[in-house]
């Protein structure tokens, strides 16, 4: 998770971004570009699980998804897909005033890293499905809902997946054996 200052206050898992300085033993980027040049390490797809930033900062969003996109080049990766973490999501309005998921919406190359049409049916149907000779990823978006609800219960306390989309997921998925089949979603 990063923060957009260096100031990360107790939380042993937020890196600032505007400390440039920070050891590549505590920065992850930094250390994971490091040991893919030391090891030569090359992947075909590069998966993120969501939580770039912390309460959706939008300049750490920003700086974490460009800097995925620099280890996806680094690794000589085809693709990088992600899905929505729930500290990706505006569910306080804290940066936008009505759009919970706009920050994410905005980034570019667009979110969560596939072609416009299936990017649209992630945001739209809250799941997509990328098909590639023998593999086949769903990407759901777990945090479609968070930034709703009432104040007695609000969205932002937990993941939900609604009955349509788990039923609409259920009819995309009748096919498809003999493939390699990855689910990437968030807790």
């Amino acid at each position: 998770v990063f923060s957009g200052s260096s100031n990360t206050g107790d939380c042993p898992s937020t890196i600032g971004t505007a400390d440039p300085q920070d050891a590549p033993e505590r920065h992850p980027f930094r250390g994971l570009a490091q040991l893919i040049e030391r090891e030569g390490i090359t992947a075909d797809l590069l998966i993120c699980p969501g939580d770039l930033s912390d309460k959706a900062e939008p300049s750490a969003l920003i700086y974490a998804w460009n800097k995925l996109h620099e280890l996806k080049d680094q690794l000589g990766a085809k693709r990088l897909m992600a899905t929505t973490g729930n500290h990706d999501v505006d569910s306080r309005n804290q940066f936008n005033d009505h759009d919970p998921k706009g920050n994410l919406q905005s980034l570019v190359p667009m979110f969560p890293g596939i072609e416009e049409a299936l990017c649209d049916r992630y945001w739209s149907r809250n799941f997509a499905i990328i098909e590639e000779q023998d593999v086949r990823i769903v990407l759901l978006n777990s945090t479609a809902f968070h930034g709703y609800g009432t104040s007695a219960q609000p969205e932002y306390n937990h993941g939900r997946i609604s009955a349509r989309t788990v039923s609409a997921l259920r009819q995309a998925l009748v096919n498809g054996e003999g493939r390699i089949n990855i689910f990437v979603c968030h807790h």
